[in-house]
């Protein structure tokens, strides 16, 4: 049975690569398309990326489905990295996995590792982008609903006489 397990965990994890790959790419596009403030672009790539999203959560029911199975017949990994570890005891010659394939099982673990740290760099680096443009908005319109003026919680403080901000000087 560990050999079915085993042959579950690398078809999820050849699943699973083409995905990250795809997502990637949005996010890189993402971020090119913030910077030349493109929201056609944007658009599209909300759409692709909710497809890619919707793939995900059903690839990870099947990883859901690996798991229990693991935990069925007696193995204690919570995820798969100590699954994969789990199953090092199967290997040849002690057991039925092949160590070739249990050693390029492991390799793509940690490819898919590596590019799961820096999807989520790349989206903290796209929050971080769309956090700032939506504040530097948010000024802006309160300048021009203002007349120029800071609105009164801005305006308590060294400094309070000074009209406009940063981007709008109105006492010229």
């Amino acid at each position: 049975m560990p050999v079915g397990l085993f042959q579950d965990t690398v078809r999820f994890l050849s699943g699973l690569e083409p995905m990250q790959l795809e997502l990637q790419q949005i996010y890189k596009r993402r971020l090119t398309a913030l910077t030349a403030v493109n929201p056609q672009v944007l658009l599209q790539l909300v759409a692709q990326e909710q497809s890619i999203q919707q793939r995900l959560r059903k690839h990870l029911q099947q990883r859901a489905v690996i798991l229990g199975n693991a935990r069925r017949q007696k193995l204690t990994g919570v995820n798969l990295r100590k699954l994969l570890h789990e199953l090092s005891q199967f290997v040849e010659p002690h057991g039925e996995i092949a160590a070739g394939q249990y050693e390029q099982a492991v390799e793509w673990m940690r490819r898919i590792e590596r590019r799961s740290w820096d999807l989520r760099q790349t989206s903290w680096v796209n929050w971080h982008v769309v956090r700032r443009g939506c504040r530097e908005f948010t000024e802006i319109r309160n300048l021009i609903a203002n007349c120029g003026d800071r609105p009164s919680e801005f305006n308590s403080g060294p400094g309070s006489q000074a009209s406009g901000g940063a981007l709008i000087d109105t006492a010229v």
